[in-house]
């Protein structure tokens, strides 16, 4: 799996990776559970697949605002 590299708004060195669970810990979506579609980009922000009401559904998120579990 590809690894996030330095490089985004913020320089942080990400280890998230596609397919890994996270837990959202901000916004709209706190306190759901989330497989990672892509990892974090130039922008640090990531996509995520979240199984809502009505079947999966992909999501972009700040990386600030997920935790790997």
């Amino acid at each position: 799996a590809a690894r996030a590299k330095a490089g985004g708004k913020s320089g942080i060195v990400w280890s998230f990776s596609p397919e890994q669970q996270i837990k959202i810990k901000n916004g709209p979506f706190a306190g759901f559970y989330a497989e990672l579609q892509t990892a974090v980009d130039a922008n640090d922000r990531i996509k995520a697949q979240l199984a809502l009401f009505g079947g999966p559904r992909v999501v972009e998120l700040s990386a600030f605002d997920i935790e790997a579990i």
